[in-house]
């Protein structure tokens, strides 16, 4: 039987077909003989098109090949969709006949024009308001202190202020200064030889650093490396920890440069706590000796200045925990520190302190005289440590780096008497005798503030996690 041809169907069925809007399936066919519409059946099938006012647009047709169509059209499949179903149409193009079939619009007054409608309440959203304190996002505390370090990793030199400043050292480059560079030929740190600081940024991997530069340093021999080996296996909380060291020409003279961690916006303890240039500060032992004051005129006016300018108990207490825990890892390594001063210990961040310049004074020395032995000497330096860190501790104490010296120790351990607790009291006398001593033997002495540090540490850190 004859199929219909396409050119032969009417205007008004082709434009009316052209407005179809839902395509759901198509099954094509080729065996047109065995196919069960006739011409007179289409015809009529057409006309029923023609009524179908609400149909819009034309359907797209997916081709198929003939060869995989040689089904007759199942029954389930014509009415397996949604809504009153039109019979499908079909057309044979090509060679290769479609089928389609069409889903008739959905009423407007009816029950599917409910279903599909959503209600009114699930559309209605609130947007949420947000909170005016601070509890789900960082403070400006500290959102501040963020972007303050961020600038200062960022900073890049004046090339006019500091001409001589050198393009690349080794394998950094972008050195900034992060204090001023003295001419002076007094300025010496480290036993006799001028020091110098920058921020610099490996070339490789973009991480910045801290340069700690010994000017005009010339290296003897390297016997001092093994010692530094040791050094750069030191990672510890409150050690700025050492990457390497080498020497340079790049600084126009032979310098030793040591590498350390960076921590952007730290200061030292000494400008923290002992500085003249905050408002203020006066150092109570640092008297005018040109005129002569009575004994008890001056400790009295001591006293009265301790009250009201001293540093809480708490926080020197939580000093003496950090020092010692490091102190404990140095000393454990058959290391000595050799730098435990106000101005080589630094505070990165709210009360954290750490140990910096380390191994510097190894290399020197170690170069200075090469007939010390360091390890035979090492304890000898420990010792060293620990009346270091009983002299840093009564200066906190009295808040004065005068009060450490021999003519001030008796009074100012007796302004701790009358101003701290005992056992701050008996920790200074225990690191100041001239006994044997051990870090080990500190811990007692902490007791539970030790443990009460480590729990206030676990809080915080659960807070920002």
């Amino acid at each position: 039987m004859d199929w219909m041809s396409p050119n032969s169907r009417p205007h008004s069925t082709l434009s009316q077909l052209g407005r179809t809007n839902h395509v759901t399936e198509f099954v094509p066919r080729m065996n047109v003989s065995n196919s069960p519409y006739s011409t007179a059946a289409f015809q009529s099938l057409a006309k029923k098109f023609e009524e179908q006012d609400h149909l819009t647009s034309v359907p797209e047709p997916v081709m198929q090949s003939s060869s995989h169509s040689t089904s007759p059209i199942s029954h389930d499949k014509l009415n397996s969709s949604n809504g009153p179903v039109v019979p499908a149409y079909h057309e044979n193009v090509g060679g290769t006949t479609y089928f389609y079939q069409y889903h008739t619009a959905p009423e407007p007054n009816g029950e599917s024009q409910q279903e599909q409608t959503p209600t009114s309440s699930s559309t209605e959203y609130t947007p949420y308001p947000g909170k005016s304190d601070n509890s789900l996002f960082m403070s400006d505390e500290l959102r501040n202190d963020i972007l303050n370090k961020n600038m200062l990793t960022l900073l890049q030199p004046d090339p006019s202020q500091y001409p001589n400043l050198p393009q690349e050292v080794d394998s950094y480059h972008e050195l900034y200064p992060l204090e001023p560079i003295s001419n002076q030929v007094l300025h010496k740190a480290h036993l006799g030889y001028q020091a110098s600081m920058y921020k610099a940024t490996h070339i490789k991997t973009g991480v910045h650093y801290c340069l700690r530069r010994i000017h005009s340093f010339r290296l003897q021999n390297t016997k001092f490396m093994s010692v530094v080996e040791m050094w750069k296996k030191l990672n510890h909380s409150n050690i700025v920890q050492l990457k390497e060291v080498f020497t340079t020409k790049a600084f126009g003279d032979n310098s030793m440069v040591f590498v350390y961690s960076y921590h952007p916006g730290s200061e030292t303890l000494l400008n923290k706590h002992f500085s003249i240039d905050q408002p203020g500060y006066l150092d109570p032992f640092n008297n005018d000796k040109s005129t002569p004051m009575p004994y008890s005129y001056q400790k009295t006016n001591i006293l009265r200045h301790q009250q009201n300018n001293k540093l809480p108990e708490p926080l020197i207490w939580n000093y003496i925990i950090q020092l010692t825990s490091a102190l404990r890892l140095v000393h454990s390594n058959a290391l000595a520190c050799r730098s435990l001063d106000p101005t080589k210990i630094i505070l990165t961040s709210k009360n954290r302190l750490r140990l910096s310049c380390l191994a510097v004074m190894d290399v020197v020395l170690h170069d200075s005289n090469s007939a010390i032995n360091h390890l035979a000497l090492v304890h000898h330096y420990q010792q060293e440590d620990l009346t270091a860190l009983g002299k840093l501790v009564l200066a906190l104490a009295c808040k004065s780096t005068v009060a450490v010296q021999r003519e001030n120790i008796s009074t100012a351990l007796d302004i701790v008497s009358r101003t701290y607790t005992v056992d701050l009291r008996n920790l200074i006398m225990y690191l100041l005798t001239n006994q044997r001593r051990s870090v080990t033997d500190l811990m007692p002495m902490i007791g539970a503030r030790l443990e009460n540090t480590i729990k206030k540490s676990k809080t915080l850190t659960q807070h920002f996690h």
